[in-house]
């Protein structure tokens, strides 16, 4: 199970490091941070990910995961259990993957359906 931590508003770099530090049991196998650009404001967001790797156990499934683009960025902890059918309906629509991961399948699929992308997972 992954550690994830996060904040919205703040941009504090030192205690999202401290937040994930605290939950490095949780995902030892790697560590990942984002956080907006810019002077913080209410649309600021930090957030991490330490990594349990149980999918594609390469460098390549790293979070925080951004879209192509780099618009979309996600941290994610679960299983999706049908990545494989949305990634081959994604493939079939032109997306390229770096990863074989379920968490790329995240941002790619919001690029497509926005919020309605709840729906197909």
């Amino acid at each position: 199970m992954c550690g994830i931590a996060g904040m919205a508003g703040i941009k504090d770099v030192g205690l999202l490091q401290e937040m994930l530090r605290i939950t490095t049991h949780r995902g030892p196998d790697d560590s990942g941070i984002f956080v907006t650009k810019g002077a913080p404001d209410r649309n600021s967001v930090a957030m991490g990910n330490n990594r349990l790797k149980i999918l594609d156990l390469s460098a390549a499934g790293h979070q925080p995961m951004a879209s192509p683009d780099g618009n979309i960025t996600v941290v994610y902890n679960g299983e999706l259990f049908n990545h494989q059918e949305l990634r081959n309906e994604l493939i079939a629509d032109g997306c390229a993957f770096r990863s074989h991961t379920d968490t790329e399948v995240l941002p790619l699929l919001w690029l497509k359906y926005g919020e309605a992308m709840v729906d197909r997972l």
